[in-house]
């Protein structure tokens, strides 16, 4: 009889403890920590319009996660100018899917700006300065759609 009262007061408080535990789940409004190098004024500056372009919390979370990656990989490929805008292109595709298309008006030629004001629209091979341009304008980027 002892160990069948204490079992039950034993799930009573199991049951008692769930229920008062809350609501645990904060969703995407959760802050997102994310090791991104602040960008210079001038590149803050420069695409601080990406937060009016992007207007929903969890697309800029998601757009600053995408650039944060890109830029973290750019400098380890050997690509051209064409090249770079196929990947940056068919990875945002497998990234996020139909969900932007179309949404934010603006948002693709706002991107396709920022890339080819480094490396242009003659096809060449790109170089170490130019990719170093484009890892600091991804961050920067990320860095505004994160903060």
């Amino acid at each position: 009889m002892k160990n069948k009262l204490l079992l039950f007061i034993g799930g009573i408080m199991i049951i008692i403890g769930t229920l008062s535990a809350g609501d645990t789940n904060v969703g995407i409004d959760a802050l997102v920590n994310i090791d991104i190098p602040k960008p210079s004024e001038t590149m803050e500056s420069k695409f601080s319009n990406i937060k009016n372009i992007v207007r929903e919390q969890e697309d800029k979370i998601n757009l600053c996660i995408f650039n944060k990656i890109f830029a973290d990989r750019i400098k380890n490929y050997s690509i051209d100018q064409q090249q770079l805008n196929d990947l940056y292109v068919m990875a945002a595709k497998d990234f996020f899917g139909e969900s932007l298309k179309n949404k934010y008006d603006g948002l693709d030629n706002f991107l396709v700006s920022a890339i080819n004001e480094v490396v242009g629209e003659e096809v060449h091979q790109l170089n170490e300065d130019e990719k170093s341009q484009l890892q600091n304008r991804f961050y920067a980027i990320a860095w505004i759609l994160n903060n």
